[in-house]
């Protein structure tokens, strides 16, 4: 019955997606595709690390990360570390930069790392959208319209023009720019063993402050624990 609704695309894709990483698990470790349910925390957070939303499982923030001091408030930076990555039940989980803002983590000892993952607000339950272009506020990723309707647009808060610094040695290094982000998910390849990362934003597509769910070290090995 779970497949039964006319609407089944994005079951379908979870469920693709799904069996893909529970197949990667299963050659990590040698064992059968029935055996990886053995190895269920650590498949959710695999699923959970490429943006795959599972309800009632949070993402897991990595251990630097929530011994970081940072340049947030206290109340951003705890919405940030309890993993939503959505607004749900009409509660904010996303904190705002304005143009020209940084978000600095500051970790207590140097941490290998295997690369940085950032989620920004792509708008998911449509607020940009008038009550006018009603199909774009219930359906507000789709890639089609009605004639005569509303044109899409991209979210005015989301990042455009960014830049990612890495502390390492007491110095801080930039390891990645843009200046045409159009991505929700953004994962940076690896960068050794830093000791902090800052997220600097310079422009939205539309003026209004940056709005990002998570900033985040990605750590060499996914653990269990």
């Amino acid at each position: 019955m779970a497949l039964s609704s006319t609407r089944v695309m994005a079951t379908c894709a979870a469920a693709g997606q799904a069996a893909g990483t529970a197949c990667a698990l299963a050659v990590k470790y040698g064992i059968s595709p029935r055996e990886v349910g053995g190895h269920m925390p650590e498949l959710q957070q695999a699923l959970r690390e490429d943006d795959c939303f599972l309800l009632h499982t949070p993402r897991r923030a990595s251990r630097a990360m929530r011994a970081a001091k940072t340049s947030l408030p206290p109340d951003w930076f705890e919405k940030m570390l309890d993993g939503t990555e959505r607004n749900i039940g009409g509660e904010d989980k996303a904190f705002a930069l304005k143009a020209g803002e940084s978000a600095t983590f500051l970790f207590p000892e140097a941490t290998p790392c295997a690369g940085i993952r950032i989620v920004f607000d792509d708008d998911l339950e449509g607020k940009r959208y008038g009550d006018e272009a009603w199909h774009l506020k219930l359906y507000p990723n789709c890639c089609s319209r009605p004639k005569g309707a509303p044109e899409a647009f991209f979210p005015p808060w989301l990042a455009k023009k960014f830049r990612v610094f890495v502390f390492e040695n007491g110095k801080k290094r930039r390891v990645f720019e843009t200046e045409d982000n159009f991505y929700r998910l953004v994962k940076l390849s690896a960068c050794g063993s830093i000791s902090g990362v800052e997220l600097t934003v310079d422009e939205t597509h539309g003026g209004a402050p940056a709005r990002i769910f998570s900033v985040d070290i990605l750590p060499e090995e996914r653990s269990e624990k």
